[in-house]
């Protein structure tokens, strides 16, 4: 290998695919990137197994080679030098990298240790969208997974193609929360998946901060995300390949309630304000009280400490219903609320023992449903 590749594309590269590297004694490859150089790119590839990342680039090779160079070494190289442009070169058993005044030589393994990410193989159902609107709606949902081993689907987040709309959603059993994505254009069927959250959270750094569409090729053992399709030289050329989980997601609709004991308009910043004060109070079970008065047009927020004290306040809002007490973890309220983009929030009880529903007003993209803390 002897190739040139522009320092801001390749520390960019190297930062993306180390990301989804791993440690293992049994595997020790897995800790390394595969750097491919060919003619006119430079494909630089991570994968922990479970997660692929491809990154390509333009660059330009006097020799084309193949070589793993350990992730975490490179990466903090090529974090601290200076100059434009980047110079590997495959010495011995070794890659010599060279920019601006500096100069190191790393230690290499052989390519062919290196795991094989599975590719295309164009019978995989094909949908496009804006990266940025998929990822603005994976960010409101992907913290809300599951950790619980007895139940490995809910540890992902659940896409469901429908004809012009992408659902995701995800839940801890406490509470769920789904974002409903607008396609460009109708899907000629459908189709749905669970993805793993750190492959969720991976697309979201990937392609978060990019203009432009993204391509999800579906088939029924693994999704890849792929950005700038066409190959664009002077863009980057990116892939996430993951695996999808077996299971079955929650078939939730029915648990939505479109009717309620009580419901209340609030202001956003105020019920988060009066939500984390009382929180402070709240102990171990991280318990607040609420009082719901409809009628009043007013929520109490009562929490009690044996250790550090209580609190006790008051927001206003409008409501209609009944006066309802209803106790909640106060951090998945506030974890619901900090999603909705809105300055007020809808409130639906459908009653004390049963789920609460947040919702944006205006805006019919997104719900929160948590569950009460029973007494």
């Amino acid at each position: 290998m002897n190739t040139q590749v522009s320092k801001n594309n390749f520390k960019e590269g190297i930062s993306l695919t180390e990301r989804v590297t791993a440690k293992s004694s049994s595997l020790p490859i897995l800790a390394s990137i595969l750097l491919c150089a060919k003619k006119s790119s430079l494909e630089i590839i991570g994968t922990d197994l479970e997660i692929g990342v491809r990154y390509r680039v333009l660059a330009n090779a006097q020799d084309e080679g193949n070589i793993a160079v350990p992730a975490k070494s490179l990466s903090s190289f090529i974090s601290i030098i200076s100059g434009d442009q980047v110079f590997l070169e495959t010495k011995g058993e070794g890659l010599v990298v060279k920019s601006g005044g500096f100069e190191t030589k790393l230690k290499t393994l052989s390519a062919e240790e290196f795991p094989i990410i599975p590719s295309l193989k164009g019978d995989e159902k094909v949908v496009s969208m804006s990266a940025r609107e998929l990822c603005d709606g994976i960010s409101q949902v992907v913290g809300f997974a599951g950790t619980m081993q007895a139940h490995p689907e809910l540890s992902g987040v659940y896409f469901s193609f429908s004809g012009e709309e992408l659902r995701v959603a995800s839940t801890d059993i406490f509470r769920l929360a789904e974002r409903i994505i607008i396609l460009p254009k109708k899907i000629a069927e459908e189709a749905n998946f669970i993805l793993p959250q750190k492959a969720a959270k991976e697309l979201l750094s990937l392609f978060g901060d990019r203009d432009g569409d993204v391509f999800l090729h579906i088939s029924s053992t693994q999704i890849t995300c792929e950005y700038n399709k066409e190959k664009d030289p002077l863009v980057p050329h990116i892939q996430l390949v993951s695996r999808v989980m077996e299971g079955e997601f929650p078939a939730y609709g029915s648990h939505i309630p479109t009717t309620g004991k009580a419901s209340f308009r609030m202001s956003k910043e105020d019920a988060l304000s009066h939500f984390r004060a009382a929180g402070i109070f709240a102990g171990k079970s991280n318990e607040v009280r609420l009082v719901i008065r409809p009628k009043k047009g007013d929520i109490s927020v009562l929490a009690q400490n044996t250790e550090t004290g209580e609190s006790s306040s008051r927001f206003q809002g409008e409501g209609e219903g009944e006066e309802l007490r209803v106790s909640f973890n106060w951090k998945f309220l506030v974890d619901g609320l900090s999603q909705i983009k809105t300055e007020h929030v809808d409130m639906l009880c459908s009653s004390e023992e049963g789920p609460t529903l947040l919702r944006p007003v205006g805006a019919k993209n997104f719900f929160y449903l948590i569950a009460p803390l029973r007494a």
